[in-house]
């Protein structure tokens, strides 16, 4: 995924990455749901080393869930979320 050459780069945009980055430790420093230890956003995914204190699925839905939504805001898509093939 790291040396993809083709699909959306959406994460390269600075205002989606911050976004990110701001879920991320909302995530974890506000919401509880894991500890964090380490993360990286990458221009097409994201890598995060975290200890969960809930269940992977809420975690996931969590994060994921709210991202998708503000990107599609952000980026005025519409339709499946970009992160649909996560």
């Amino acid at each position: 995924m790291d040396e993809a050459c083709d699909g959306p780069f959406y994460l390269r945009q600075p205002a989606i990455a911050d976004m990110i980055v701001e879920a991320i430790h909302y995530n974890s420093d506000f919401l509880g749901h894991y500890l964090l230890h380490a993360f990286v956003v990458m221009p097409n995914h994201v890598h995060l080393l975290a200890t969960p204190a809930v269940i992977l699925p809420k975690l996931t839905r969590s994060l994921k869930g709210i991202t998708a939504k503000r990107a599609n805001v952000m980026l005025a898509l519409t339709g499946s979320p970009f992160w649909q093939d996560w």
